[in-house]
């Protein structure tokens, strides 16, 4: 199934502009200058011709122009971004590619979508224009933080016009200031004496006299809504100068009193289009039609004055829209073709007030219409907004049930979330299938505590609902909630580290599949199922039906262009490592980067997560160089969802990288940034592998009293989990206890753990029991023993091609290896341990490097400058120069000068002992 368009593309075109406009050349001029700065801000009431004159002037100005027609759904963050992104596209395709697939993935904050637009924009080096009209519509503080964040960093180039009805939150006051705004008013935007008479008699064809537009430009204060309704209230008068003089008050009563006028002026059936057609946020023909045919057809026919006259069927909406655009009667087309109309803001406010006077009925009988009709078009934002407008509870209820997982497929969680938000709360608790959707957006939300409620509630509902006579199991909305309600349980029950009933409640939840189901959502369900399948052998340590069911997870998600299998690498890749499976772990990155390449998905926030994966694979065969490289892709990409993904995941190879080259302090640092990164509150599992993780570092540097603290914890919260963060908490226990100074104790607990391992398959885990049984073995003086463990250990690794599982372990490891070279046969062991013994002498000295790095602060020969340091953070952080100068704005030969600067004052030579020596004296932490 193809992906719908979500936009509306109407919003993204320039209002078309109509011939016979009063000439404006000094308000024309102002909004010309204002393309010279970063923003020219239009303010005014309605009524005063703000999107008309930008239009009609930036149609002139020779720039690209970007436009985006605002309205309230435009409040969610991500749609607004999305529609501003393809707004900037539409005026110049080579920009956004990237912020696009952010902005629709939802995946990333604001400030990594607009950076990458903010870079595109830069890297472009042309003049663009964006408009953002009807700004008054946005009371999000998080779409009015997008927009100033925009402006503040914005391309000289990039130029934004903003027309409102009132001032947008931003630091006007400063932009004055710097002379970086131009301003336009409605003092500035009133008609004068002579652009009146000219609108009046030429324009609007009254031929009146000096007098009488004196009074009229008088008494409307040159509001150009009020002389247009005035115009259009005297076409045909006789008493003219009586209308004239009767013609006073405030613009509310004005406008009551000339909307009366305009109304009363027009043919009945007019009358009946344009009040009941007001509730429509946008017309066309067919949309009208499907909404006031059955009405408007049964008045007699007749006749209508135009421009041009003719005669047409009052229940074909087509020749009613062309000619209330030839009579002036404020409707703005939003297309060339004329297929798609608006009516102006102010009018439309009018005319819906006189529909609500009729009674509430009338208008909840054409919003519902309108949803029925956008729903077939396909346009279901459009409709559950028709709905939630008529207050039809129900019927949004309805169309959100049917149609959630194709918005959530499309990338709009918030927008889903927003709609559930919006509904009653006992209207969602009594829903199975509105249910079933609050449990899915929670888990595509992390907040898996969340659950367990809602989930109660669905099974509640879905119960009655089967009870009820009324009961249509053909119900697309119901399809599939039986099987959706088991995966859910399942997930629930592995969280709660209760394995057995997950595997069953998934293995269920396969019988449970509708056989009817479509192929791509037969797949997206069946994905489902088998992660949870995965999820839950992973935790009760079947590490084998875990990886087939890793892979069939893997396998489905494509076929159903789900985005349940785009994290699943990264555990697969753990698996495979714990069952000494190397080379298929390094395959199946490999796999996972190559089709997110194919798929055009490669820099959204989830791809960092294969870079993660890939790193750590790299790490174990000690590649350092490319594990950086791809880490530093997986932070940047994670670090744009705004969730765990960018330092969580990555803190493993993070620590060990840096451990690596002996930036004890370092490691650690990735570790407890990594915890400050945990959901909140955060799950049991992800706290356990973070601890464990924090204990081995600690025995490491000796710290054995907290390292004891951390393994302590870990080990509870790991609770019964059997798989990657259940081992993950057993070895950090092991190494904590042998850093004690207890070989016995440890070798007690390393033989247990070893004999468990061997017998389920478990050879990577089985390598690094048997090298800590060998270093504790050497701490006894049984050499002998010792000696077998490490032959063991090098048998299993050999084929796989470990590396740093052995020279993490240092001097020790080293001798011993030596040692066993004296007497060890001639063969591959030989070989690969002689090959291992090279890493060894290749590593970093210790205690040449601590000397080394041993000067104080005050020893620099010149103090580093702001820019400097804000570089080596970046540098600290894994970032290539070129990263570092799209996020700084500078360009990469700039980065190469501050580097070759920092490297000086520091007296290192090269990235590592750069942020090795900043740490020491205290730059960076």
């Amino acid at each position: 199934m193809l992906k719908a368009d979500p936009l509306i593309r109407t919003k993204l075109r320039l209002p078309f502009t109509r011939r016979g406009l009063v000439p404006r050349p000094r308000l024309e001029e102002q909004v010309a200058q204002g393309l010279c700065g970063p923003l020219t801000l239009v303010t005014a009431p309605a009524g005063f011709g703000k999107t008309t004159l930008v239009a009609s002037t930036i149609a002139g100005c020779g720039l690209p122009v970007a436009w985006l027609s605002l309205d309230k759904e435009d409040n969610l963050a991500g749609r607004f971004l999305i529609y501003l992104v393809a707004a900037l596209q539409e005026a110049d395709s080579t920009i956004g590619g990237e912020a696009a697939q952010l902005a629709e993935a939802q995946q990333a904050p604001p400030e990594a979508v607009l950076t990458s637009l903010i870079n595109d924009l830069d890297t472009t080096c042309r003049e663009i224009v964006l408009v953002l009209d009807d700004f008054q519509f946005i009371s999000s503080q998080a779409v009015h933080s997008t927009v100033a964040f925009l402006l503040e960093h914005c391309p000289r180039k990039f130029h934004l016009v903003i027309a409102s009805r009132s001032d947008p939150p931003f630091p006007l006051v400063r932009l004055r200031a710097r002379g970086q705004m131009v301003e336009l008013r409605a003092a500035d935007l009133r008609f004068t004496a002579p652009e009146a008479a000219q609108f009046l008699n030429d324009v609007m064809g009254l031929h009146l006299d000096d007098g009488s537009m004196a009074v009229l430009e008088e008494r409307t204060e040159g509001w150009i809504a009020g002389l247009q309704m005035a115009a259009l209230s005297m076409r045909d008068r006789k008493d003219v100068v009586g209308f004239i003089e009767g013609f006073s008050g405030t613009n509310r009563f004005i406008l009551d009193y000339l909307l009366e006028e305009v109304l009363a002026s027009q043919p009945q059936e007019i009358q009946h289009f344009l009040v009941w057609s007001s509730i429509l946020k946008r017309l066309s023909a067919s949309l009208c039609d499907a909404v006031l045919a059955k009405d408007v057809g049964n008045i007699q026919e007749g006749k209508v004055r135009s421009t041009s006259p003719q005669s047409f069927s009052l229940s074909q909406s087509a020749p009613i829209l062309d000619y209330l655009e030839k009579a002036n009667l404020f409707v703005v087309p939003l297309d060339d073709d004329r297929r798609w109309y608006r009516y102006h803001n102010l009018f439309a406010d009018l005319l819906k007030a006189r529909l609500y006077q009729s009674g509430p009925g009338l208008a909840a009988l054409f919003l519902s219409r309108a949803a029925e009709w956008c729903e077939r078009e396909g346009q279901i934002a459009d409709a559950v907004g028709y709905a939630f407008d008529a207050r039809d509870f129900q019927k949004a209820a309805d169309l959100i049930a049917k149609y959630w997982q194709t918005a959530v497929n499309n990338g709009e969680i918030e927008t889903v979330w927003s709609w559930l938000d919006a509904l009653p709360e006992d209207t969602v608790r009594n829903s199975a299938p509105l249910g079933v959707a609050y449990c899915w957006v929670l888990w595509l939300k992390a907040q898996m505590g969340a659950i367990e409620a809602h989930l109660v509630d669905a099974e509640r509902a879905l119960s009655v609902q089967v009870a009820s006579e009324r009961s249509n199991p053909n119900d697309p909305a119901y399809i599939g909630l039986p099987a959706s309600l088991a995966i859910l349980r399942s997930i629930v029950a592995r969280y709660g580290n209760d394995f057995k009933a997950a595997v069953a409640l998934a293995e269920r939840a396969l019988s449970l599949v509708p056989e009817n189901l479509p192929p791509q959502a037969n797949a997206q369900m069946r994905s489902l199922i088998f992660l949870a399948l995965a999820s839950a052998y992973d935790g009760a340590g079947d590490l084998e039906k875990a990886v087939s069911a890793y892979d069939e997870t893997i396998r489905l998600s494509r076929l159903g262009n789900s985005p349940a299998g785009l994290g699943i690498t990264f555990r697969l890749a753990g698996v495979l490592r714990l069952l000494g499976r190397l080379r298929a772990a390094d395959a199946a990155c490999r796999d996972a980067l190559g089709y997110i390449q194919a798929q055009g998905m490669a820099r959204l926030p989830a791809a960092g997560i294969f870079h993660v994966a890939m790193s750590e694979v790299l790490v174990e065969r000690n590649d350092l160089e490319a594990a950086e490289s791809h880490l530093s892709q997986g932070i940047e990409l994670g670090r744009r969802s705004g969730r765990l993904d960018g330092v969580k995941n990555a803190a493993y190879s993070l620590s060990r990288l840096r451990q690596a080259r002996n930036d004890m302090n370092g490691a650690l640092a990735a570790v407890q940034e990594a915890e400050l990164a945990l959901e909140k509150p955060p799950s049991a599992l992800a706290r356990a592998e973070m601890l464990a993780l924090k204990a081995r570092i600690l025995a490491r540097k000796g710290a054995l009293i907290e390292a004891a603290q951390c393994v302590e914890e870990a080990v509870h919260l790991a609770g019964r989990d059997r798989g990657q963060t259940g081992e993950m908490a057993a070895l950090a226990a092991c190494r904590v206890v042998l850093a004690q100074g207890k070989p016995d104790e440890a070798i007690a607990g390393l033989t247990q753990a070893l004999a468990a391992a061997e017998a389920s398959g478990w050879f990577g885990a089985a390598i690094e029991l048997r090298i800590l049984r060998s270093l504790a073995l050497t701490r006894q003086g049984d050499t002998q023993a010792a000696e077998k463990d490490l032959e063991r250990a090098l048998a299993l690794a050999e084929p796989e091609g470990y590396v740093r599982i052995f020279i993490d372990e240092g001097r020790s490891l080293q001798l011993l290896m030596a040692q066993w070279l004296t007497h060890a046969s001639v063969g591959p062991l030989r070989d690969y341990a002689t090959f291992l013994l090279s890493h060894f002498d290749a590593e970093p000295d210790e205690v040449k490097l601590t000397q080394k790095k041993t000067s104080p602060t005050s020893d620099l020969v010149e103090p580093l400058s702001q820019r400097e340091l804000e570089v080596l953070s970046l540098i600290s952080l894994g970032k290539t120069n070129q990263e570092i100068a799209r996020q700084l704005f500078i360009s990469v030969g700039t980065v190469k000068a501050h580097t070759a600067s920092i490297y000086r004052r520091l007296d290192v030579a090269n990235r590592t002992e750069a942020v090795a020596r900043a740490r020491q004296l205290g730059f960076i932490p």
